[in-house]
């Protein structure tokens, strides 16, 4: 440019042509943009550096501000998945230490002679990952600060969120390999071994509204009731899924499924034809919490009590490849049906009553990291005269430092059942003690359990109720289904109190009663309450 302007006044034949002056232009045009942008961002990495911050920090501290506009006009609290609700209150940046401090931190010196000087010292990986804390916020304050938005979405049956511990996460290695068998847990509950039903096309799924109704239509016992009174899609019955309709219930190539994700699915397993199968077959599916907790390794030592037919403990035992797990029933068919089923080395199964634990040689030599039960409890501690047993033979069985995992029908379990099979028993000329003791179930409170477990030599790191309607299966012709055959199954103690040729009609009473209580108006389906125990227990 100089020398053109110095020769400005030469004749036009001494320059240069028409199309290289238009790329000289051109070309300084362009690199005065490159050099105002490698300007804008030498400024915007000397800021950076002085603040201690980078770009993926500063759009952290910007949505912090954002969030904390948002809260103000919101009472300070803000909602996130499933209705958790997150106060959000104003973080300072923790590692703004000053502005020289963080220069003589990100350059590796305090010598300013050194930050220009190409062979100084560089800082080391080590170092580069511990960084001076201002200590402007109280300790163990994560950053980045809570977001609502970030939240991990729960499984369908697992809601107990925590806001306060939401965003922390330790940095143990032995908290981390919890969370990850947690997750390996999540994946083995459905896997390959088991087949899924055909949904219906995926066009007919994406436009049908009521998401909620579909899922009551698609699931047997076992699914989770999620609050919601949407109205009845009348196109639902249309779409009834043909036999060789529909997808298959997707996966990735490590059996993961959307469900997994926190996305509800319309699929279920294939229910065995056979009269448990059939009335409870949602026992080893509704699991997906208590398998969470028990988080086994693979080297655990683990003992299943009331194992049943032995699915889920088959399934625990996938993930224990230098482990073990023993299951124990009082059922000799189940247990006959366990071994059939089941041929893996580290699963085996005893015919044993559980309330006696102390007689079975296998588990009384104190070497189990782990106790786990399923919804077999609340049969196992029917009588009071055993019940200090079970929990003192549980505690010894296990290592010094071992849990105790289990999910039991917890208070108000199947009330209306319960109290309705009792009062048509007595309508009959039973006995009201009588009626009572053929009760096969204790369910107790949470506070009953916390207070039996300590007793027992337990600490309880977590003790709770959780209500849970069920539905029930379709009616089928031969009473094995529905509301008829989950009576006819599960209360079967109960109804031996009478003479065989009474008993249909005792269960038919017992249904005319229950009709209007447990269906829906909507579309006719028929809802349990069930209430869930949950515990974890740590032998001290």
């Amino acid at each position: 440019m100089y020398h053109l302007w110095t020769q400005r006044e030469l004749p036009s034949y001494f320059g240069p042509s028409p199309m290289l002056l238009f790329g000289l232009f051109f070309m300084t045009a362009l690199n005065s943009v490159v050099v105002f942008a490698l300007f804008v961002l030498l400024l915007r990495t000397l800021w950076c550096l002085g603040a201690n911050t980078t770009t993926i920090e500063g759009w952290e501290i910007e949505r912090h501000e954002t969030l904390l506009r948002r809260a103000k006009y919101l009472g300070g609290v803000l909602e996130g998945p499933n209705g958790a609700k997150v106060r959000i209150t104003r973080q300072e940046y923790p590692w703004d230490i000053g502005i020289f401090s963080n220069i003589a931190q990100g350059m590796g010196s305090w010598n300013p002679l050194a930050w220009f000087w190409p062979f100084s010292f560089t800082p080391s990986i080590e170092s580069g990952l511990e960084f001076e804390d201002n200590g402007l916020e109280a300790p163990g304050t994560t950053w980045p600060p809570p977001d609502p938005d970030r939240m991990f979405r729960m499984a369908p049956t697992e809601r107990a969120y925590d806001p306060a511990n939401a965003f922390t996460h330790s940095m143990d290695p032995d908290e981390f390999y919890k969370r990850q068998q947690a997750d390996q847990t999540r994946r083995f509950v459905a896997t390959d071994t088991l087949e899924l039903r055909r949904r219906q096309p995926f066009h007919i799924r994406y436009d049908q509204k009521n998401v909620q109704k579909r899922r009551d239509e698609d699931y047997a016992y076992g699914t989770d009731y999620e609050s919601g009174n949407e109205e009845h899609d009348e196109k639902e019955d249309q779409w009834a899924t043909k036999p060789g309709e529909g997808e298959e219930g997707w996966r990735n190539s490590e059996g993961e499924r959307l469900n997994d994700f926190g996305v509800d699915e319309d699929v279920e397993f294939y229910d065995e034809d056979e009269a448990y199968s059939k009335a409870a077959g949602f026992v080893p599916k509704l699991t997906t919490t208590v398998l969470s907790y028990l988080s086994p390794k693979p080297t655990d030592k683990i003992l299943d009590i009331g194992c049943g037919d032995g699915p889920l403990t088959a399934q625990i035992a996938a993930s224990l490849t230098e482990g073990h797990i023993l299951g124990l029933d009082a059922s000799s068919s189940f247990i006959n049906t366990a071994q059939e089923k089941n041929t893996s080395s580290n699963c085996t199964f005893k015919l044993q009553d559980c309330r006696r634990i102390s007689q079975c040689p296998e588990a009384v030599d104190g070497s189990w990291d782990k106790v786990f039960s399923n919804a077999a409890l609340h049969w196992i501690l029917r009588e009071p005269s055993t019940r200090d047993a079970v929990f003192k033979d549980v505690h010894a069985v296990l290592k010094p430092g071992g849990t105790f995992v289990f999910e039991m029908g917890g208070k108000g379990n199947v009330e209306a059942v319960h109290s309705t099979i009792l009062s048509v028993l007595v309508a009959n000329g039973v006995p009201i003690s009588t009626a009572r003791e053929a009760s096969p179930w204790f369910f107790p409170s949470d506070t009953w359990m916390t207070q039996q477990l300590q007793k027992s030599g337990f600490e309880v790191e977590k003790c709770y109720l959780e209500y849970r309607p069920t539905k029930c299966t379709a009616k089928s012709a031969d009473g094995s289904g529905g509301l008829e055959g989950w009576i006819k199954l599960m209360g079967a103690e109960m109804l031996a109190v009478v003479e065989e040729s009474k008993r249909q009609d005792i269960v038919k009473q017992v249904c005319d009663v229950l009709e209007t209580v447990v269906t829906r108006e909507e579309d006719g389906s028929q809802w349990l309450n069930y209430v869930r125990l949950r515990a974890i227990a740590r032998k001290i």
